[in-house]
């Protein structure tokens, strides 16, 4: 799907002002400052599965995923390489930071910032376009990047990728905010955008 400049730069408006949003409850949780990279935004169709490869550049990856319908339809997954995983509920629990893997404690509080952040995106996005969605609930995963946004269904799916990197007081936490919409729904994103 070809995007004109305009649609693009309101995309990536939209990704920042939600991603901005999240951060900000994120800064209280941790009571220190959370600076946030503007994300790089691109957009895929789920054929193009090489190229959706090589910009998410993870091989395996913890995740916060969660569905949504009405409006729009699809899942956002936030994408956390294992060792940014560990950081980051390191620096939300007080402790040390360990592996994330089997730690039902520490992947429900990776669970609650990737809602968070979520919602963040999404309500701004629903906000700003004057549209309204449901969300399923949030489902923290590890595994391969294929398995997690579903690129095996046979369904056709158009992909937007923001990546931004956050950083919190000295710790670099690094993630992507993946946005799922299936076929169609993507189209009335635009249509939306372009009627503001």
């Amino acid at each position: 799907m070809k995007l004109t400049s305009d649609q693009l730069d309101a995309i990536k408006e939209l990704f920042n002002m939600g991603v901005g949003r999240g951060a900000s409850i994120l800064s209280q949780m941790v009571d220190s400052r959370v600076h946030l990279e503007i994300p790089k935004v691109e957009i895929f169709s789920s054929s193009n599965f090489e190229k959706i490869k090589e910009s998410i550049n993870l091989d395996e990856s913890s995740s916060v995923d969660m569905s949504f319908s009405g409006s729009f339809d699809g899942k956002v997954s936030l994408l956390i390489p294992p060792d940014s995983a560990a950081i980051l509920v390191a620096a939300l629990t007080h402790e040390e930071p360990g592996p994330m893997k089997l730690d039902p404690v520490r992947a429900g509080t990776l669970c609650e910032v990737g809602n968070m952040i979520i919602n963040g995106l999404m309500g701004s996005i629903t906000n700003v376009l004057h549209k309204s969605i449901d969300y399923g609930l949030p489902e923290y995963n590890e595994g391969k990047i294929e398995d997690i946004i579903g690129l095996q269904s046979e369904e056709e799916i158009n992909i937007c990728i923001a990546t931004t990197t956050m950083q919190i007081e000295n710790l670099e936490v690094y993630g992507k905010l993946l946005v799922v919409f299936k076929v169609g729904y993507l189209q009335e994103l635009l249509s939306a955008i372009d009627a503001i």
